[in-house]
């Protein structure tokens, strides 16, 4: 999978916004803006959900500072919006921290 086209210039222009949640978890983590961009640029795509009508969705597994991560971001009409960075679990992903866990829906 790969990112839309329009993005690299985007990211690297600084046109993109992020979410309440995102900036809590990057200032936690200690992440600059920086970090997230080579992040999602330099990552490898594990989701991309195109649905007609609504925002791409996309999921970038990111190894930066010795630590393993995902960036969650939606990216719809030249706009960009970072929603989370967050550490993959065993409870929702494999070993290989790419692969979401399929749970049994009840």
């Amino acid at each position: 999978m790969k990112l839309n086209p329009k993005l690299p210039e985007q990211l690297q222009s600084g046109n993109y916004s992020g979410t309440r949640h995102y900036f809590t978890r990057k200032r936690e983590r200690d992440f600059k803006d920086i970090d997230i961009v080579k992040a999602i640029l330099e990552g490898e795509v594990i989701e991309k959900i195109q649905r007609t009508g609504y925002p791409e969705h996309y999921v970038v597994y990111c190894v930066q500072k010795e630590k393993i991560f995902h960036v969650a971001f939606l990216y719809s009409n030249e706009r960009l919006l970072i929603k989370t960075i967050y550490k993959p679990d065993n409870d929702h992903y494999k070993p290989d921290n790419k692969t979401r866990i399929q749970k049994d829906k009840k």
